[in-house]
């Protein structure tokens, strides 16, 4: 086993040779007054940087424990000179939501490549999550109002081109021509499926082919009658 006393090194601050301790063999200095001066001077030499976020800016910052040197490695790796701004750089900008954008030449439609949650993409903005198209119209168009939604002309949900987007109602968006629902489906049918006669409507708007609601009411009352008879 090798013995600490006879391994010799060389202080990096005043070039004393001095003999490590065995749990600090990797120390590059002989006491800690000189680890102290050498950050003292380190930090002392450094020049100022600026915040990446707000621009001001900062230098070292000392311990918050007391200790009368300071943070080096920790300034070397900071970019910013306050929690908050290292909060504010992780918040989404308009600039950065536009450059997800992928333009589709043959459509113009302005497709969001980013995360998507179901049909439409999804964003944390100003602390909530938002869809992108809505997110984009209000920059663009202003605020959308109370009720109303937002329909895509061109069918692609993934589109955040205000061009592509209208203000309508939430019955309007449902029966879309561009939507695929049951709802919407059914209100393009013209005539019946089933036999292709005309739709009739009752008071409250509720359209109903009249040759088949008479064929199915028919067939009801006669299945009634039978089973009348054969009761004792």
């Amino acid at each position: 086993m090798i013995d600490p006393l006879d391994i010799e090194c060389q202080c990096e601050h005043c070039g004393k040779t001095y003999h490590p301790l065995k749990r600090a063999r990797t120390s590059t200095y002989c006491s800690r007054e000189c680890y102290q001066s050498a950050r003292q001077k380190e930090a002392a030499d450094y020049s100022m940087k600026p915040c990446e976020q707000c621009g001001k800016l900062f230098g070292p910052q000392p311990r918050t424990d007391g200790r009368p040197f300071f943070r080096m490695t920790d300034f070397r790796n900071r970019r910013f000179c306050s929690s908050k701004c290292s909060t504010d750089s992780l918040k989404l900008t308009m600039d950065q939501i536009l450059t997800r954008l992928q333009v589709d030449p043959k459509t113009g439609c302005q497709i969001w490549t980013g995360h998507k949650s179901g049909f439409y993409g999804l964003i944390k903005w100003q602390g909530q999550n938002r869809v992108v198209h809505r997110v984009v119209w209000e920059h663009f168009r202003g605020a959308i109002p109370e009720g109303l939604q937002l329909d895509h002309t061109c069918g692609a949900k993934l589109c955040c081109n205000v061009d592509h987007l209208r203000v309508v109602t939430p019955r309007e968006n449902s029966l879309a021509a561009t939507s695929n629902n049951m709802a919407a489906r059914n209100h393009r049918r013209v005539k019946c499926p089933s036999c292709g006669g005309p739709y009739s409507a009752f008071a409250s708007g509720v359209r109903y082919c009249k040759p088949c609601r008479h064929r199915v009411q028919m067939t009801y009352q006669r299945k009634q009658r039978a089973d009348k008879r054969k009761e004792p």
